[in-house]
């Protein structure tokens, strides 16, 4: 081997054991895993009768429930509902005045 060859390849060998020793190992990953509890928690069985005994009943009652939260809302955030489509209030804003807010929660 001829000796610019040999310094050739001494150099490179100098090069990555230098490139290797700077490279910075990847810092340890400590995930927070405080709010993680319910994952490791039994859960409770479900009845097959909750299934069975299903009822139009049943289905009004979420929809008559469903519908008073939308009306709701919309009355109580008009300006959600106008940038949703619907103008019924658009001469009103959001009253957030801390009774407001007190009376909404």
């Amino acid at each position: 081997m001829r000796k610019a060859d040999l310094s050739i390849v001494a150099s490179m060998l100098l090069l990555i054991t230098f490139a290797v020793g700077q490279a910075q190992s990847p810092p340890q990953r400590n995930p927070d895993v405080s709010n993680k509890a319910l994952i490791t928690k039994s859960t409770p069985g479900i009845s097959a009768d909750a299934f069975k005994n299903k009822s139009a009943n049943t289905t009004d009652a979420l929809r008559k429930m469903a519908d008073e939260y939308y009306a709701w809302r919309n009355e109580n955030y008009p300006v959600r509902s106008s940038d949703a489509g619907l103008h019924t209030w658009d001469d009103r804003l959001t009253d957030y005045s801390p009774a407001k807010i007190a009376e909404r929660a």
